[in-house]
């Protein structure tokens, strides 16, 4: 499967260089050489998928997207981002895209090379076990957990909002980014997610559990119900603000679905893998036709949605890294001293003392004029580390990531689900988003989700799992 992988990325990295180099007239820049040192990267990386891990995969998909298929976007469409007017750094940011993609490949390949020999050393050794919390001991925390969340889903939450959307065929947005960065922080939804997480996996491992001990299917189709309704109930939770959680949530659910049922590998693709592609991209051209407030999605936005601007914004294009130059080079306001406001601006309570402004991505804003564009994580990395170590922290990222898709790998207790969800945000921050993003998710999922799920292994059962039975 992994050869095949690198096969289709091949192809794919070598029939955008072709397209795009027959059409090098569209453009001064040589924009080409994007998936041309994409391809090269990919056929002297021998150790960069290692194993199908969430984190590894996602960083992949999104380099194809970023590396392959922008570039192809530009040429076809003749233009790179309608929604910009000043392209006079596009060589310093074609320049910066490449350095970066050099030392990512590089650091994928050191890693890969070296999480090889530790994945088959424990493979050898490691006999997993599986947690599961006995229903009779903890049914009181699960209907208090219900109770709570019954509680939240009346009076403070808006689900029924979330729904209109299937309906009305408009999505209520944020008006800026900063309210965005905001989003979440309240207590209230931080228990709140972080409940529907602990039940739902809650359930999954129950159901591990009893499937175990029979090898019955039954057990595996409410688990796909289950996890069908937890997508849906992160969509419907979150039209206002962005479709990141829903995504994320569910590369988490298939990731770790896929590790407790290799036999069912098909079935499980099947059920959720393309409901989840057909309503992200549902809600893409929703979100795209109806960014002002009851909008309808227009006949137009078809050709719109996978179009060269969309594809520049969501994947730190080079026509998004380009602004992103043109604003370091006539700011006077930025540099290592952005760092700790980018780290804290979204910790809850300490957010609060922190005078606005003054942070890489607010000061972006008011350069570009516009509160709806992302600041590059490069664009961020070069502003606190210069030129020459702009790619430090693509390379910082890329090491977390191996590390948290090791310990999913490995890892058959409530964790597991943290893990996969950790790897997959962490393994979008280069591609498609930045520091001050991770650090928010940080503050109001990671860690709350860690903690909650850590605690639960206190009080779980653990059962040794056949090698066999481990299998990705």
């Amino acid at each position: 499967m992994i050869g095949k992988i690198r096969r289709i990325q091949i192809i794919l990295g070598f029939v955008s260089f072709v397209y795009c180099l027959f059409n090098s007239d569209t453009f001064e820049v040589p924009i080409w050489l994007l998936p041309f040192v994409y391809t090269l990267g990919i056929l002297l990386c021998f150790h960069n998928i290692v194993k199908l891990t969430p984190g590894i995969l996602t960083i992949n998909i999104l380099m194809l997207f970023r590396y392959v298929y922008a570039p192809f976007a530009y040429y076809q469409s003749g233009f790179i981002n309608e929604m910009l007017y000043d392209f006079s750094h596009l060589g310093d940011a074609l320049f910066l895209m490449l350095y970066e993609l050099v030392f990512i490949f590089a650091t994928l390949e050191y890693t890969g090379y070296k999480y090889k020999f530790s994945y088959n050393i424990l493979e050898q050794r490691y006999i997993p076990k599986i947690s599961f919390l006995n229903v009779k001991k903890n049914i009181l925390i699960v209907a208090l957990a219900l109770v709570i969340l019954v509680y939240i889903a009346v009076f403070y939450k808006s689900l029924g909002q979330g729904l209109n959307v299937f309906f009305s065929g408009s999505l209520d947005e944020m008006n800026d980014m900063e309210n965005l960065m905001e989003s979440g922080q309240g207590y209230i939804n931080i228990i709140w997610q972080c409940l529907t997480v602990w039940l739902y996996y809650y359930f999954v491992m129950r159901l591990k559990h009893i499937y175990d001990m029979n090898h019955n299917f039954m057990p595996v189709l409410f688990i796909i119900l289950l996890t069908m309704a937890f997508i849906l109930l992160t969509f419907i939770d979150a039209t206002g603000i962005t479709r990141w959680y829903t995504l994320v949530s569910a590369g988490a659910c298939f990731a770790c679905l896929l590790t407790l049922f290799p036999v069912y590998r098909k079935h499980i693709i099947l059920a959720i893998l393309i409901p989840v592609f057909a309503l992200i991209l549902f809600s893409s051209l929703v979100k795209n036709g109806g960014y002002e407030k009851g909008e309808k999605v227009s006949s137009e936005v078809l050709n719109e949605t996978f179009g060269a601007t969309n594809i520049d914004v969501y994947c730190n294009g080079i026509g998004n890294v380009n602004v992103a130059f043109r604003f370091i080079n006539t700011s006077n306001e930025i540099g290592i001293e952005c760092l700790p406001y980018d780290v804290l601006r979204s910790m809850p309570i300490v957010c609060h003392y922190l005078p606005k402004g003054k942070d890489s991505s607010s000061l972006f804003h008011q350069a570009f004029g516009r509160n709806d564009q992302i600041i590059p994580c490069i664009a961020q990395s070069l502003i606190y580390f210069g030129l020459i170590l702009s790619p430090l922290l693509s390379c910082i990222i890329v090491v977390i990531m191996r590390r948290l898709d090791f310990k999913f790998y490995f890892d058959f207790s409530f964790k597991k689900y943290v893990y996969a969800f950790s790897a997959i945000w962490v393994g979008a921050i280069i591609m498609s988003l930045n520091l001050s993003l991770l650090f928010m998710w940080l503050y109001i999922r990671l860690i709350p989700f860690y903690f909650i799920l850590a605690y639960t292994e206190k009080f779980t059962d653990k059962i040794s799992l056949y090698k066999n039975d481990n299998s990705v």
